[in-house]
């Protein structure tokens, strides 16, 4: 039986909801997994997955994503969490975290120009790189001020 590749949409950060996002840079070393974003009036964000709580990523561009054809994208939309995937389903055969009952999931950034999906034993966390740079972790997930 194939895995359908179906999305929903991933709305982490209010100030990244709908708003097309660039990849900027993709880190991947001893401090775990990190993707600078930046987008139209946002802040350069930096999101990041935790030493050994990424299982699997792929990079590609916006191109090999019409190959894949995975259903649920919205046009402006670029964060999106799986409900069925392949690769979810081949991390977890690969994987020795699944058979020891770490469950994990696959998220995903697509935009114009670069596509990352992840899979993750836990949800990636966005924090604005300038605390990030000074220290600080106030920003990650913060409410809207209205």
């Amino acid at each position: 039986m194939t895995t359908t590749d179906m999305f929903a949409k991933w709305d982490p950060w209010w100030w990244y909801k709908d708003v097309p996002a660039s990849i900027v840079a993709i880190h991947d070393d001893a401090e775990g997994f990190r993707v600078i974003l930046n987008a139209e009036k946002c802040p350069p964000t930096r999101v990041s997955v935790a030493p050994g709580h990424l299982i699997m990523f792929r990079v590609y561009d916006e191109v090999s994503l019409s190959y894949l054809n995975p259903s649920g994208l919205q046009p402006g939309h670029s964060f999106y969490q799986a409900e069925s995937s392949k690769l979810l389903k081949e991390a977890e055969t690969m994987n020795v975290l699944h058979s020891v009952g770490r469950s994990s999931a696959h998220y995903a950034i697509y935009t114009g120009w670069r596509c990352i999906d992840m899979i993750c034993t836990q949800e990636p966390r966005f924090i604005l790189l300038s605390e990030f740079v000074v220290g600080g972790r106030k920003s990650e997930r913060p409410e809207r001020s209205s």
